[in-house]
């Protein structure tokens, strides 16, 4: 993320640049910037940020997936853990019945 003024109207603003944008996108995933990022003749990249959107959307729904399935997965194993843990607790409850008896 960088920090920036427009040299029109000298209001600044926070955004990133087009390079940013690459390196996030390296990882083979150079389709859904086709039509994104512009490279003009003197190597200066551009990003077409009414293109991003829809990436950025999906790559939101994408992660409250991820999101969602981990919520899924963590209460599973928090209910495995409170049904074992009752069973240790019982288990000690009899032991120590069983140690009192003596």
């Amino acid at each position: 993320v960088i920090l920036f003024q427009w040299l029109e109207t000298g209001r600044s603003d926070v955004g990133f640049t087009a390079q940013q944008l690459r390196e996030v996108f390296e990882d083979g995933q150079d389709d859904e910037l086709k039509g994104r990022l512009t490279r003009e003749e003197n190597g200066v990249i551009y990003v077409n940020f009414n293109g991003l959107t829809a990436v950025v959307v999906k790559a939101v729904q994408e992660l409250a997936a991820v999101v969602a399935g981990t919520e899924v997965e963590t209460a599973a194993r928090l209910d495995g853990l409170r049904a074992a843990l009752d069973e240790a607790a019982l288990s000690a409850r009899m032991l120590s019945s069983k140690v009192e008896d003596l």
